[in-house]
């Protein structure tokens, strides 16, 4: 998350960035997707949710959530562009 942050600058993109390890949760149970909602004021639908693990966007889509797998920074830029979303 760090060099996401760094680099990417994605905190001046979104409004909330919710991170397992910072809210104390663990995925893929729901108490991480209950925070998430709760953080962001939004449903789950209107969510994109990323992870490297399968079992956690199984999980997330599970909840209502859009999950996208993370496989690579050029991967998660062209992702977040297909929705209208440009990094630096």
């Amino acid at each position: 998350m760090t060099y996401l942050k760094n680099k990417l600058h994605i905190d001046e993109i979104f409004d909330v960035i919710v991170v397992s390890y910072e809210v104390g949760s663990r995925k893929p149970g729901t108490a991480m997707f209950n925070k998430v909602v709760s953080q962001t004021h939004l449903r789950p639908a209107e969510i994109l949710f990323y992870d490297d693990k399968q079992d956690n966007i199984a999980s997330a889509e599970a909840f209502g959530m859009h999950g996208r797998v993370y496989k690579n920074i050029e991967q998660f830029k062209q992702d977040l562009a297909a929705v209208g979303i440009m990094l630096k």
